[in-house]
């Protein structure tokens, strides 16, 4: 019998030793598994990371693209309004050129009448008249065309209005 308990401890043992194993299997599986859950998680919070920088980056993209058409209308606007502007100044540029000659015209225009009624005797004082048109009329020295000016001294009563 005392054999018998000997045979007894020896299952005893070995299943214990063997359950001693296994339980340090399962942990180290265990502690695998938990090392491979971790490294998945890592991958998937990398892979979130990625995908919100890449949907950032995009519409960063699309904005800039707005800005950019932004800026594309802009200058053309930009052109727009320098070409108005070009034509404006052209267009007062020619007023301003057939004001002056409008107002040479009536310039030589009243000479012309005053010149007229100086040589005709309508004036007060016709007597003092000469052949260039100036006088010393008194009411004839406000007009700068008849002054006594050595280089004004051309008759322009004979020559031609273009606008009558």
């Amino acid at each position: 019998m005392r054999r018998m308990w000997w045979l007894a401890t020896i299952p005893a043992l070995a299943l214990g030793c063997a359950s001693g194993s296994s339980n340090q299997k399962m942990s180290e599986a265990t502690h695998t598994q938990t090392q491979a859950q971790a490294a998945l998680q890592r991958a998937a919070d990398a892979q979130k990371r990625a995908l919100d920088e890449q949907q950032k980056a995009e519409q960063l993209q699309q904005d800039l693209m707005q800005k950019q058409r932004e800026v594309s209308d802009t200058q053309a606007k930009l052109t727009t309004q320098r070409t108005k502007a070009e034509e404006a100044q052209r267009e007062a540029q020619m007023a301003s050129a057939d004001a002056q000659r409008e107002a040479q015209v009536q310039q030589d225009q009243a000479s012309q009448a005053q010149r007229r009624q100086a040589q005709s005797g309508t004036g007060s004082n016709t007597s003092n008249t000469s052949s260039s048109g100036n006088t010393s009329n008194p009411s004839n020295t406000s007009n700068p065309s008849n002054t006594s000016n050595p280089s004004n001294t051309s008759d322009q009563s004979n020559a031609p209005n273009p606008k009558q």
